[in-house]
């Protein structure tokens, strides 16, 4: 097991929190009606909540406006919520906790990861299997491990939409990290070799507070770009984002 110096209180996960999401709710005296809701899909990207507009007709979640932090959160089909999230896993992490405290029981990812493989392109998708734990918000929600892994029912069963679609995919690790541009020729070429497909930056994070308060979470990437020893790629917009359309198909059937 790797060596960690964080949480700086080594087995805070056992303890016990001072409040949670549904205390704070109650503290600021915000009413939060969200029981109707039971799945929620969290997307980084003005481009892909326009591909869900195109798709789809969102309407404003309005009794969920309390919740901390999405720059847009809508209801798309029944009981299913888009979440237009920033970047990162601590804020997808306080986001969780809060549409848990509403009643949301089952989260999907959809967003964009780098490529670590070599034989992979741009636009490829990838259907997470676990998650390497190189960012800080899942540290405080679970024992110290190498990976924390997704629901497998959750990510099983939107493999076989995928399928049933005849959408191409493959499967593998992810790496999450809160540094992007920290990621290294000499971590590149460990992780490569280790199988993990892509680099993103909130999975692990995601999968930890799912664990810990029992609900399901799964993610699914497309590749925006890859990291090759010889160098980067480069984002190449063109390519992955005509993956969208394909996104937001399989959410309106997860």
């Amino acid at each position: 097991m790797e060596n960690l110096n964080f949480p700086k209180t080594v087995g805070k996960h056992r303890f016990v929190p001072l409040y949670s999401a549904a205390n704070m709710f109650k503290s600021m005296k915000a009413e939060v009606r969200g029981k109707g809701y039971a799945k929620a899909v969290m997307v980084y990207s003005n481009s892909l909540v326009k591909s869900f507009k195109a798709s789809y007709k969102l309407k404003e979640a309005k009794s969920l406006e309390s919740i901390v932090n999405p720059l847009g959160i809508y209801e798309f089909g029944r009981g299913k919520l888009l979440v237009h999230m920033d970047i990162g896993a601590p804020m997808t992490a306080v986001a969780a906790e809060e549409l848990i405290a509403a009643g949301v029981r089952e989260f999907l990812i959809m967003g964009t990861a780098g490529g670590l493989n070599a034989s992979m392109e741009i636009g490829d998708f990838v259907l997470c299997t676990k998650a390497l734990r190189d960012e800080g918000v899942s540290h405080h929600y679970l024992a110290n491990s190498r990976y924390v892994l997704p629901d497998m029912e959750l990510t099983a069963r939107i493999g076989r939409i995928m399928k049933s679609e005849g959408i191409g995919f493959r499967k593998g690790p992810t790496w999450t990290i809160d540094a992007p541009y920290m990621e290294t020729v000499e971590e590149v070429k460990r992780y490569s070799e280790e199988g993990i497909a892509t680099v993103e930056m909130e999975a692990a994070g995601l999968f930890a507070v799912a664990k810990r308060r029992k609900v399901k979470a799964a993610a699914l990437f497309t590749v925006s770009d890859i990291l090759r020893i010889e160098g980067w790629t480069g984002f190449v917009k063109k390519k992955y984002q005509n993956t969208y359309p394909e996104l937001s198909r399989i959410a309106g059937l997860f």
